[in-house]
């Protein structure tokens, strides 16, 4: 079984290195870019299982990325990242599948990673 692929975007090079270290020793294949439009490059043919995003981007915001994401690529898990408690909501509104609270423990990290990955399909 391959490992699962997850894209950061993040413009912060020391949150990108924590992020890719921690996930990397977790098993997943992991890449970064430093903003929206490097992400959006990647599309029309994204090979990721996770979009890991944070919300202040250079661009556009996290959940418009989010939209954006998942027009081009639907099965894409997706998590938004902040340390504003009130893009939470915009976490749910833009269909991100989860929510992390910045500054991210590796527990929490793990954790929200693993559930987005690996929840079941819901019911239709």
């Amino acid at each position: 079984m391959k490992p699962d692929r997850i894209l950061i975007v993040k413009d912060d090079p020391d949150q990108v290195s924590f992020f890719m270290l921690a996930l990397s020793r977790a098993g997943y294949q992991v890449a970064a870019v430093p903003h929206a439009e490097a992400a959006l490059d990647l599309l029309p043919n994204p090979s990721f299982d996770l979009l890991l995003t944070d919300w202040h981007l250079r661009g556009m915001p996290g959940d418009a990325l989010i939209n954006a994401w998942h027009a081009q690529a639907p099965s894409c898990h997706t998590l938004l990242m902040s340390c504003d408690m009130d893009v939470q909501a915009a976490a749910a509104t833009c269909g991100a599948d989860g929510f992390l609270r910045k500054p991210v423990d590796l527990t929490a990290l793990y954790a929200r990673v693993d559930e987005v990955l690996h929840a079941p399909p819901s019911p239709s």
